[in-house]
């Protein structure tokens, strides 16, 4: 095993996969998924430092990641939110929670309020399965972050498809406001 920096590592998979795999001369099939050997040999081309990385070097990087942005099968790879895909990765609608979370900045409060929830530049809603997480993630944004509690279990009950992920992540189509409260607590 290669003395690897993952994160930095994480990043660089996740451009290619993501957002830019034309840059690395990848073709991602139609879920996202590319042969994990090309990707390594491409990183390769990219950049020398990982002249000697290998699977268990992504397989470890995977692993140790707290946010599982990646997923392997067999001998292939893909981002597991495919972001830069034209077509929607399908995946297997799950019965949510009573309550989901989404934590945003106050300056859009009012256009989730009149539009919903809407994936905006992904292909999916992101949501957490407590306060907490919703409102790590959100700092990345804004230093104040508001949490939105969402009627989960209500809004799959009448139509709206939520998608379990790794951790306490998961996805859904468009969340219509009628769903959405600010939490309070």
């Amino acid at each position: 095993m290669n003395n690897i920096n993952y994160k930095e590592l994480s990043k660089i998979i996740s451009h290619a996969l993501r957002h830019q795999p034309s840059l690395y001369n990848l073709e991602l099939d139609k879920d996202g998924w590319v042969n994990a050997n090309f990707l390594i040999s491409s990183l390769k081309d990219v950049d020398k430092k990982y002249i000697n990385l290998s699977i268990v070097d992504i397989e470890e990087m995977i692993e140790s990641s707290q946010k599982k942005r990646h997923e392997i099968l067999d001998d292939k790879i893909r981002a597991s939110y495919g972001h830069s895909l034209k077509s929607k990765i399908i995946k297997e609608n799950s019965t949510p929670p009573k309550y989901l979370y989404h934590a945003t900045k106050n300056s859009i409060l009012e256009n989730i309020f009149n539009k919903g929830l809407l994936p905006m530049e992904r292909q999916y809603v992101h949501l957490s399965e407590n306060k907490k997480d919703a409102f790590t993630v959100a700092l990345r944004k804004t230093s104040r972050p508001i949490v939105l509690r969402v009627q989960s279990k209500l809004a799959n009950e009448q139509g709206i498809n939520f998608y379990k992920e790794k951790d306490s992540l998961w996805l859904s189509d468009n969340i219509d406001s009628k769903y959405l409260e600010v939490d309070k607590d």
